[in-house]
């Protein structure tokens, strides 16, 4: 059985400006799982895709899929990718998030982060431009 993946994307209006957050979790038969997507505040874009994975990793885990999957997460960020991997590379402005992301790895059985080219991530792009005027946030969870 293949693992779950979540696409996931942040954008934002600006350095710093609105931003927003978005994934879509899918099982191994490529059904959507989990939809998210939420306005995050004034921040940067690699800031609100940092935050973008945050909320996978929580979402992954509160998910029935958490306890005995594990996850593929693609993003279009190298930066992100590398933060994730290295996280003493992460710039000053996110440390506030690492601790809680680091913790949150280990909670998972086993986890991969890939980057994906802008292309292959078209839908978690859109929902993340759509989450930065978003005034609720956007969850949907669908059951098998």
């Amino acid at each position: 059985m293949g693992m779950p993946k979540f696409n996931v994307d942040g954008a934002s209006l600006g350095k710093p400006g609105r931003a927003g957050i978005r994934g879509i979790l899918r099982d191994h038969l490529e059904r959507q799982t989990i939809i998210f997507s939420k306005a995050v505040g004034v921040v940067d874009s690699n800031t609100a895709k940092y935050l973008a994975m945050l909320e996978a990793f929580s979402l992954f885990l509160a998910s029935l899929w958490g306890a005995n999957h594990s996850l593929l997460i693609e993003i279009d960020s190298t930066n992100i990718v590398k933060w994730i991997t290295e996280p003493s590379k992460v710039p000053w402005r996110l440390r506030r998030y690492v601790s809680r992301v680091e913790f949150l790895k280990t909670k998972c059985r086993e986890w991969k982060i890939m980057h994906t080219y802008r292309e292959g991530n078209d839908i978690a792009d859109g929902l993340a431009k759509v989450g930065i005027i978003r005034s609720k946030d956007f969850l949907i969870v669908y059951k098998e």
